[in-house]
């Protein structure tokens, strides 16, 4: 907008609007004007208004006296023209909306337009103008009230805005005067005294922006500034001159004591000094950020901030250090921030230079992270980081104590040596994690079988052992054995896995089966071994005959790895008998490891041996290879329908890539692949791992043959032989020598050969060594058997001469029984 009034404006607000005083002054003459306005405004409209209801009032009125009987009249006369004049005359007055006229019962005379806002309504008698006075009708007069208020609007109007006009004009000239003689001069008065400091005090007076001297209020006040001004710089400057020599000395001090406190503060340590009274004269900002949460209580009693009871060691521990006159060590163990720390306290005496003690000083390093080490240091070199048991270590020791207090008491200690049976295939199909919280119940459930003073320890693995001191005799610790294997036979809910353990124990008792804690262990290790061997979840006493098998196990162990790359070992083969036609059609290949003596050491003892050493891979690895190579030459001689069954061990068959070894094995020798069966046993197929089957399917895709050897003893099902792709089942020797024998494997043997006939699989029979069990097997359907019967197992040239034998046989079966011999 160019409107040279709004620029005007625009201009006088901007130097008016910093000015508090004046905008606030015009605010309030702006509402008290109006205020007032508003009041003689509303009194004068209902002046007004009363005025113009008289009037209306004189109106009806005057009809009332001048044209009611003329009315009469007409209406009497029935002179309707006459009537029809009067009524528009009377619409003609002021504010008059509507008027009629009722004659008798129907004639209606009417004049205007009834209004249906504010109105006013008179009704008079119309009578004939006789003595009787005859009512003839009635006139109805309808006053409008619109007009009236229409009117008092119009003039409220022209009231409201000359007397605003009136007050903005009365208050723009106050304003202009108050500032012109006020608020100018009070702001100049504000910007001298803000502009004020030390370089100006006494020099720049106070000078208003006014010609003269008035002497009014403004004056005195200048003349007072002026005056307190010139006070100031004469105070200031006496001031000026004390604070100088004040500062030179207050500054070294606060160099010093500066100096001290960031020393003080940026020390790890809890550092405070407190006085005689206990007051805390100086403490460190360790110290606040440790016990008082960051509060400075310098200058505060002891009992002020912790409360007497807990102040009273503290106070104690100062008083102490006082009487000592010296250093004082002492360890506390305090709650930091709800966290239990150890601090090393170190409390000395504080004299003045007349030597008098004034103060004890403290300095508290927290050594809880040293002390926490230490016990961890301490904890790992005893116990077992996973169950939390005592270690081998431990163990040793408490066995030791026990053996001594044995010799003084007479008594006996027992020491078990506990294995978790099967723990591997936990490990195996759920994982090691799965596996460490298994033993970790299971070491809480054996300790909750044991007795006070006994010790349970772990020695690695799956293996716990287990000191029972102060027995009265052996069978004591029977009752804690069967307890710790009922303990173990119960479910294990391990997540979402419910578990279920077994484990084996071996006992051995000082003094009889051992002087110390190593031959203890040793012995209870060998009875263990036992106890597995008898077949799991049960216990075994050590016994002279274990401590020889566990020494020859112990030899063997050494031996077996020179034995393997001397080429110690020998393959004899055992054939195997076609019971219809009494030919030889195969061999099952046994490993003998000869000795000087001439004597051979049996499969049994070495082949375990091997599995726990490791060993069992290169030595099954050479059988496979030494036992294709002498197929191969058996085929060589024209002997081409030969084939050799070799077993496997299921370490073996789960090492990574083995159907891979078996391929080259063949390539390299050059035998068939359906010239070569593998056996294994039933625990393979029961574990049901994806490894087995996946191996087990690869050995089949080469063309090779699958038995199953030992069949009967492992409790396997019809579902594991049709999910397998197994040919071939061999009847255990254990059940073998009952036919005719004993009724119950008689069944047995005749219900597995007619279960292998349903599922198409053939059947062997093994350790077959009477002619009654031959003729047996073949009358039941039995294709092949092996065993003393027929032939010992042989070297592979004596072998030869059987398959010689064999083409010239006219009678197989007998000539076989008879020739071969037991």
């Amino acid at each position: 907008m160019n409107n040279p009034l709004h620029a005007l404006t625009t201009r006088w607000l901007a130097r008016v609007r910093p000015r508090r005083i004046a905008p606030r002054l015009l605010a309030a003459i702006l509402v008290a004007s109006t205020v007032l306005a508003l009041a003689a405004t509303g009194v004068q409209l209902y002046d007004d208004y009363r005025n113009d209801l008289q009037a209306i009032d004189d109106e009806l009125a005057q009809i009332e006296r001048s044209t009611l009987d003329a009315l009469a009249n007409s209406v009497w006369s029935y002179n309707e023209t006459q009537i029809r004049l009067t009524l528009a005359g009377l619409l003609q007055l002021r504010d008059v909306r509507h008027v009629e006229v009722r004659a008798g019962r129907d004639e209606v005379f009417a004049a205007g337009t009834p209004d249906p806002g504010r109105s006013l309504v008179r009704v008079y008698e119309l009578r004939e103008p006789t003595v009787r006075g005859v009512q003839l009708g009635t006139l109805r007069v309808q006053v409008g009230l619109d007009g009236v208020y229409r009117r008092l609007l119009e003039r409220a109007t022209v009231i409201l805005a000359t007397e605003s006009a009136k007050a903005f004009l009365v208050a723009l000239f106050i304003l202009v005067l108050v500032n012109r003689w006020v608020t100018r001069h009070l702001e100049h008065m504000a910007g001298h005294a803000r502009e004020l400091n030390l370089d100006r005090l006494g020099r720049e007076p106070l000078r208003l922006k006014r010609a003269g001297h008035h002497g009014d209020e403004f004056d005195q006040v200048a003349s007072a500034l002026n005056e307190m001004s010139d006070a100031l710089a004469k105070e200031l400057s006496r001031r000026f001159a004390a604070d100088a020599e004040r500062e030179r000395l207050f500054l070294a001090y606060e160099q010093n004591r500066w100096l001290l406190q960031a020393i003080i503060d940026n020390t790890p340590a809890v550092v405070f000094v407190r006085d005689l009274s206990s007051r805390f004269l100086l403490v460190n900002r360790r110290y606040r950020e440790a016990f008082t949460d960051g509060t400075d209580v310098v200058g505060r009693h002891i009992d002020e901030v912790y409360g007497p009871e807990e102040a009273a060691p503290f106070i104690a521990a100062d008083q102490r250090a006082a009487k000592a006159g010296g250093h004082s060590e002492l360890e506390v163990e305090l709650s930091i921030g709800g966290v239990r720390r150890t601090l090393l306290t170190q409390r000395f005496p504080l004299r003045r230079t007349d030597g008098s003690l004034f103060a004890i000083g403290c300095v508290a390093t927290d050594i809880t992270e040293r002390k926490n080490h230490e016990e961890r240091i301490r904890y790992l070199a005893q116990n077992d980081v996973l169950t939390g048991l005592p270690n081998r270590t431990v163990f040793r020791d408490r066995v030791s104590q026990a053996i001594a207090q044995a010799q003084r008491s007479g008594a006996q200690v027992a020491v078990m040596f506990l294995d978790l049976d099967h723990f591997k295939n936990v490990n195996d199909s759920l994982g090691h994690d799965t596996g460490d919280e298994l033993l970790k119940a299971a070491a809480a459930r054996l300790r909750s079988c044991l007795r006070s003073g006994d010790t349970a320890a772990r020695q690695g693995g799956d293996e716990f052992v287990i000191c029972l001191p102060t027995l009265a005799d052996g069978p004591h610790a029977i009752p804690i054995a069967e307890k710790l294997l009922e303990a173990l036979r119960q479910p294990f809910s391990i997540g979402s896995n419910e578990l279920h353990v077994r484990g084996s124990i071996g006992i051995s008792l000082y003094p009889g089966d051992g002087q110390d804690a190593d031959e203890l262990m040793r012995a209870a290790d060998a009875a263990m071994y036992h106890a597995k061997e008898k077949g799991r979840d049960t216990f075994r006493f050590f016994t002279a005959e274990l401590n020889n098998t566990a020494q020859r196990r112990l030899a063997l162990a050494n031996r077996l790895y020179e034995a393997l790359q001397r080429g110690e070992f020998e393959l004899h083969y055992q054939p195997k008998v076609e019971l219809q036609t009494g030919r030889i059609f195969g061999a099952e290949a046994l490993i003998r490891w000869p000795q000087a003596d001439g004597s051979f050491i049996g499969p049994h003892e070495f082949i375990r041996v091997a599995e726990e050493t490791g060993q069992i891979g290169a030595l099954g690895e050479w059988i496979l290879r030494e036992a294709c190579a002498e197929a191969a030459r058996w085929h060589a001689l024209g002997h081409v329908d030969i084939s050799v069954a070799v077993n496997l061990s299921p370490q073996q068959l789960l090492r990574p890539g083995f159907p891979d070894v078996a391929e080259a094995i063949l390539r390299e020798t050059g035998l068939p692949p359906q010239s070569l069966e593998i056996e294994i046993t039933e625990g393979v197929l029961m574990a049901e791992r994806a490894e087995n089957m996946n191996a087990l399917e690869a050995l089949a895709a080469l063309g090779i043959g699958l038995a199953i050897d030992d069949f009967g003893t492992g409790y396997s099902s019809l579902a594991y032989l049709q999910r397998f792709p197994v040919s071939v089942l061999k009847i255990d020797r254990s059940f073998t020598d009952g036919v005719g024998v004993d009724a119950g494997d008689t069944a047995i043997v005749a219900a597995i050969i007619a279960m292998a006939h349903s599922l198409r699989l053939d059947v062997v029979a093994e350790g077959v060594e009477t002619a009654e069990q031959a003729h047996f097997l073949k009358a039941h359907g039995c294709q092949a058997a092996q065993g003393f019967h027929f032939s010992r197992a042989v070297p592979p040239e004596q072998f030869v001469r059987l398959l010689s034998a064999n083409d010239a046989w006219p009678e197989p079966l007998a000539a076989v029984a008879g020739g071969a011999g037991r």
